[in-house]
Order: structure tokens, then sequence, then C-alpha cells
């Protein structure tokens, strides 16, 4: 029991840096959007979108990670940031 106690803690601390960085990922984000903004660029850019995801594919691969899962991973990340992005367009 100790051996998954230990593992557990292990994954808890991925798990803490994984969302550390998806909060620099949106606080980045949200200079995008001021860039969107002055340049009059829409939140969603589907030949990006699509770029971002077969990259996120690609490095998933090289550490035993499913191109599906990554795929479907990117998708929710990336369809979360737009709206966001899409909604604070639209309100300036």
């Amino acid at each position: 029991m100790e051996e998954l106690l230990k593992l557990r803690k292990k994954i808890d601390l991925i798990d803490n840096q994984l969302i550390a960085l998806l909060g620099e990922r949106f606080s980045l984000v949200n200079e995008v959007v001021a860039v969107k903004t002055k340049l009059g660029l829409p939140a969603v850019i589907p030949t990006r979108v699509e770029e971002v995801r077969e990259r996120c594919k690609e490095i998933g691969a090289t550490y035993n990670l499913d191109k599906n899962f990554m795929h479907d991973l990117y998708t929710v990340i990336i369809d979360h940031y737009c709206e966001r992005e899409d909604r604070f367009l639209k309100n300036k």
C-alpha cells in the first residue's frame, strides 16, 4: 500500500504541474486576444487550430501517447480557450 501512496503522490505532483502550465497557457491566450483585437482577427483561426492539434499529436507520440487521445485533449483545450476569446472579442 505504501508503494501505491508514493505513486499517487507523484501523480498529484504532476497534476499540479499540468494545472500550473494550463494556467500559464491561459494567461498567454489573454495576450493573444489583445493582439487579435488590434489586428481585427477572429477568435478561431482554423488553420492554426489544426496546426496545434497536429503538432501536439506528433509530440505526444514521442511519449507513447495515443494520437486520438492527444487530438481529443487538445480539442477540449483549444475549444475552451477559443470560446473565451470569442466572448471577449464580441464584447469589445
